[in-house]
């Protein structure tokens, strides 16, 4: 019997690449879950909200802290928006009423001078008979 010798390489095995959820981070196998991930847990979400941190653990770099807002501050601010939308809209709305008052001035004259055409053509031809 032969004894084989095989000497020893030191090859590192190849890590599968992660790539995180782009809405919530988690890190999945590149082409391995993420798009059914995406599909069933985030269906109704907006896909381009970045994730904070591509790693999965959070360090306190990535955490940031927000103010909280009572939630009477927050109704007010929510009526503060709602009225300056409302002011733009009825801002927006009277020029259209001038404006269609303008349209209505203006279809008038287009039609009085279609008349005075018309006339004029009339006594054109008249006069030519």
């Amino acid at each position: 019997m032969k004894k084989t010798t095989s000497k020893s390489r030191s090859v590192q095995p190849s890590r599968p690449t992660k790539e995180a959820c782009p809405i919530c981070g988690v890190l999945y196998t590149v082409g391995v879950g993420l798009a059914s991930h995406i599909r069933f847990k985030h269906a109704n979400a907006p896909q381009a909200l970045p994730v904070a941190s591509k790693r999965a653990i959070t360090t306190e770099a990535d955490i940031r802290v927000v103010p909280i807002i009572d939630p009477k501050t927050h109704l007010q601010e929510a009526i503060d928006q709602l009225t300056a939308r409302k002011s733009q809209i009825d801002q927006e709305l009277g020029r259209a009423e001038g404006l269609q008052t303008e349209s209505r001035e203006v279809n008038k004259r287009i039609e009085a001078l279609h008349t005075a055409m018309r006339a004029f053509g009339q006594e054109s031809m008249a006069a030519s008979g």
